[in-house]
């Protein structure tokens, strides 16, 4: 990998790295297992940059990898059974910010609850939504609107 493209990929992985941890967290729901998200996610997206085509898409495509990551492991620990009797309680992360509203989209179904955090939490654009979730535009923008839907009946019931 050439010098400048490794500089910038450092550049865009610091700046965003708390972007990823948080899409990490709301995937997994669990601290330590959103940290080991990114860092897999950082380093499967160093060791394939060179499958990039577009530099201009770099931080958009961590975040798919982040996401991607996040959601195998979620389904590979959904899979897993340890036998335990109780269930383990799961760690509560605290962040900069908390709002009712958080907890709602966090119980929201991911097409949706996915959109509104990186909508509205993240404040990326419709676009680079669609870029991270691999899915048109136009999926996005009637995701949105059918999530803020939900969202304001679910506020209504409150």
């Amino acid at each position: 990998m050439e010098q400048r493209k490794k500089e910038q990929f450092c550049e865009v992985v610091q700046a965003s790295r708390k972007k990823m941890y948080r899409v990490a967290y709301r995937i997994l729901q669990n601290q330590e297992d959103a940290k080991d998200a990114v860092g897999e996610a950082i380093v499967k997206a160093y060791e394939k940059i060179d499958l990039l085509r577009n530099e201009d898409r770099l931080e958009a495509w961590i975040m798919q990898i982040v996401l991607n990551v996040s959601k195998n492991m979620r389904i590979k620990r959904s899979r897993e059974v340890y036998g335990e009797t109780e269930k383990i309680l799961k760690q509560r992360e605290v962040w900069d910010y908390h709002d009712e509203l958080w907890d709602i989209i966090e119980k929201m179904p991911p097409k949706y609850g996915d959109v509104l955090h990186l909508f509205y939490y993240e404040e990326y654009t419709m676009d680079e939504i669609s870029e991270i979730l691999d899915v048109p535009v136009g999926t996005v923008k009637s995701r949105l609107n059918r999530g803020k839907e939900r969202l304001k009946k679910l506020l209504k019931e409150i």
